[in-house]
């Protein structure tokens, strides 16, 4: 375990981290090289492998650790209910951006990979398939990681309250470390783990280069310019932890707004008008109640939101007002509202003239 710790320690956790920050620049150059070729010799390659391997990977190291004594204790760690749960405003929220963030949906990128489908494309199926898949995927990983600590690890409680990054990257990696056949199952896991960042990456830096490609750049000049841009800005993160851990939470929740502009823009348009004009023609699978829960989203977000934030300012007693230093102040409600209200300031300025550019060059290529 120590030698777990200080490898993750020494990768991760020291400022600078220039280890992590050459994986992470590496990741990204890796996801540019695939949307640089494009949608069908590029993106559609990559996700015909690495989707249906991270399916296939899980299911091969859920049956092999089930296999394993007392497994079976982290699936009912996994599937107990504890009603005071409900409760708590951090579960809604992280229930909340994680669906938000795993699925894509906050990201915009269904709005970008959409832009290559049929007219008559089914889109309520479609999105009901992602997210369907996209819950599965999870369960799977969850039926992997839980069960292999409940039956390796000598004290689960505490593994479990080491944080993500302390459950995934120090003790999991140890608990395979310790087992027979476990650098197998870590060969697994991890590349599981790889492939599913990696096609978030790719439809991240798409969702920047299909924008400018739309004002009328080169895939090539897109493509570039969107690399150098999320390395420079991620490399903050990458190279601090702390900073890490404070965009994660802004821009976890802050993909909430991006659905919140989406329901606004549905509500005035006309939920009913969308549904009848634009959803209900070319869909197979027509539920009517679930597309109209998009006007309740404006409420559930200020409840949720709302009840996160007076929460937080008992964290910060007298100084939840406080932003700076970021890597101090990582969770205040006003950091959050204060880098929220930077990138509003720095669209606003620059949405007419990126209006103006707008060619709308969706072809597929």
């Amino acid at each position: 375990m120590a030698l777990t710790t200080k490898t993750w320690n020494d990768f991760a956790m020291a400022v600078p981290a220039y280890e992590a920050w050459i994986w992470f620049a590496a990741a990204v150059i890796i996801a540019g090289a695939i949307i640089f070729r494009g949608i069908q010799n590029g993106i559609e390659i990559a996700n015909k492998i690495m989707i249906p391997a991270i399916f296939i990977l899980l299911a091969v190291l859920v049956v092999r650790v089930l296999m394993i004594p007392n497994a079976w204790k982290g699936l009912e760690y996994m599937y107990h209910v504890n009603p005071a749960d409900f409760l708590k405003p951090k579960i809604w929220l992280a229930a909340f951006t994680q669906s938000a963030w795993s699925t894509g949906a906050g990201w915009g990128m269904f709005h970008v990979y959409f832009v290559y489908s049929a007219r008559d494309e089914d889109i309520q199926l479609n999105a009901f398939t992602i997210a369907f898949g996209d819950t599965v995927a999870a369960m799977l990983a969850g039926m992997v990681v839980l069960p292999a600590v409940f039956a390796l690890a000598p004290d689960p409680a505490a593994v479990m309250n080491s944080g993500a990054n302390g459950l995934t990257f120090v003790n999991l990696t140890n608990l395979f470390a310790h087992t027979p056949g476990g650098f197998f199952m870590a060969v697994l896991f991890f590349l599981a783990l790889f492939s599913a960042a990696l096609s978030s990456v790719i439809a991240m830096l798409e969702t920047g280069a299909r924008n400018m490609i739309d004002m009328g750049f080169s895939r090539t000049k897109a493509t570039l310019c969107w690399v150098v841009f999320y390395i420079f800005v991620g490399t903050f993160s990458a190279l601090d932890n702390r900073v890490f851990e404070n965009q994660d939470m802004v821009w976890g929740v802050g993909l909430l707004i991006s659905g919140l502009c989406y329901s606004l823009g549905a509500i005035k348009y006309g939920v009913d008008k969308l549904w009848t004009v634009d959803i209900a023609p070319c869909s197979d699978i027509k539920i009517r109640w679930m597309w109209s829960m998009i006007r309740f989203f404006p409420v559930i977000f200020a409840l949720v939101w709302g009840w996160w934030v007076w929460q937080t300012i008992t964290w910060y007693p007298g100084e939840w007002y406080k932003f700076w230093p970021v890597t101090k102040y990582m969770y205040t409600p006003a950091v959050m509202v204060v880098e929220w209200g930077v990138l509003f300031l720095v669209l606003f300025l620059l949405n007419n003239k990126m209006r103006d550019k707008l060619v709308h060059s969706n072809k597929v290529d």
